[in-house]
């Protein structure tokens, strides 16, 4: 089980909204959906995860969560006022999870992605 997601264009989201990704590299086993942005483990096991990108300009944050079944579980805040920086977002964990588990990232804020400096990926470790 192993998934590698990213977006094929640039993006802006605002406050709570689920990342989705467009096209994966990987996707073993069909448990990450491009539609909705999640991953569903198909079966009880330690997981690894790495999200990382760019936001650009724009008062952009950089504030991201990881969510297990909705409830946070890991994130990342960032902020530049100076509308020209970018802010690198980056988030690698570990998790025990149980068959049916899913896993998404959401933004918070308004954010402007930039589509090919980031991505989503996760793997059964065991």
């Amino acid at each position: 089980v192993a998934f590698s997601a990213y977006q094929t264009a640039n993006y802006t989201t605002t406050d709570g909204v689920g990342l989705t990704w467009t096209a994966t590299h990987v996707n073993r086993g069909s448990c990450f959906n491009t539609t909705n942005g999640k991953f569903t483990a198909p079966v009880a096991g330690v997981y690894q995860f790495l999200f990382y990108q760019l936001t650009q300009g724009d008062n952009s944050t950089g504030d991201v969560r990881i969510r297990l079944n909705n409830a946070v579980v890991a994130g990342h805040y960032g902020y530049g006022s100076n509308t020209t920086n970018h802010k690198q977002s980056s988030i690698m964990c570990c998790f025990s999870l149980s068959a049916n588990d899913v896993i998404h990232i959401t933004s918070h804020g308004t954010q402007n992605w930039n589509s090919n400096h980031g991505g989503f990926s996760g793997l059964l470790i065991g």
